[in-house]
């Protein structure tokens, strides 16, 4: 898959969440077997704010050609989606949702994954670090 193929996909999935989180959070509810509250209602309403600016900022990355760029997009998404994989397996753990959480899980995985083997493709010499 390509920076460009993997950025749109990824903009897909986050914009879709941004707009379920925004007008229907209780389907994510019900996925998780999260209790329906107002304080849960608003932190879906900030989440889905965050997916939308990183949807526009991934999907205004598509066609950068800079390697450090891209490894540093890909690098973030991975610790990002790998993160909230990790996040979601311990909330199950502790018994804070449900197994739909492994819906999600999966497709974090297979993103940060992905990402993380994009990162990789780029190799040492377009670390992000480096000057």
């Amino acid at each position: 898959m390509t920076f460009k193929q993997l950025s749109l996909v990824s903009t897909a999935v986050m914009f879709t969440l941004c707009l379920t989180l925004l007008f229907t959070p209780m389907v994510i509810f019900k996925l998780f077997d999260v209790e329906e509250t107002a304080s849960a209602i608003f932190f879906t309403h900030r989440a889905a704010v965050l997916f939308l600016g990183l949807s526009i900022f991934v999907y205004s990355l598509k066609d950068v050609n800079n390697m450090k760029v891209r490894q540093s997009v890909c690098l973030s998404m991975a610790v990002m989606m790998l993160s909230l994989a990790a996040l979601g397996v311990l909330e199950f753990m502790m018994g804070n949702s449900g197994v739909g959480i492994f819906l999600a899980i999966v497709g974090e995985l297979t993103l940060g994954l992905l990402y993380t083997c994009k990162y990789r493709d780029y190799g040492w010499e377009a670390r992000f670090w480096e000057s």
